[in-house]
């Protein structure tokens, strides 16, 4: 196995759940608005389709392998705010994680496969001598 093949996949995805968990405060009542599921499943769809192009790995891979990303920051954050900011927040953290997984799986995959079709498609469509 190449390691590049599980690490650009996981680096993705914790750059997409950061950039979608993170930059949500809670000084709001809803810490799992619109803009965290919107950013997590467009930046899940668009790491796992540019990572099926350029990887040209097993879409199963590529989803899941987001989707732990994503899961990975969202424990960062739970675990920054648990450690500095307040240790009676995130009481329910396994929902936060497992909530944001379900945003980020089925559009993981829907992005590797529709990358992995773009693949076999310009390889089809390009004349063979």
């Amino acid at each position: 196995m190449k390691i590049k093949s599980v690490v650009w996949p996981v680096l993705v995805g914790i750059l997409v759940g950061a950039l979608a968990y993170w930059s949500q405060s809670y000084s709001n009542i809803n810490v799992f608005g619109k803009f965290s599921a919107i950013a997590t499943s467009a930046g899940s769809f668009l790491g796992a389709l540019m990572l099926a192009i350029l990887l040209r790995d097993k879409i199963s891979k590529i989803a899941l392998l987001v989707s732990a990303g994503v899961a990975i920051a969202v424990l960062a954050r739970v675990f920054f705010d648990i450690s500095y900011v307040d240790s009676k927040s995130h009481n329910l953290f396994p929902f936060e994680v497992f909530f944001m997984v379900l945003y980020s799986i089925p559009f993981s995959f829907l992005g590797a496969a529709l990358g992995r079709n773009m693949l076999k498609s310009k390889q089809n469509a390009t004349p063979k001598h």
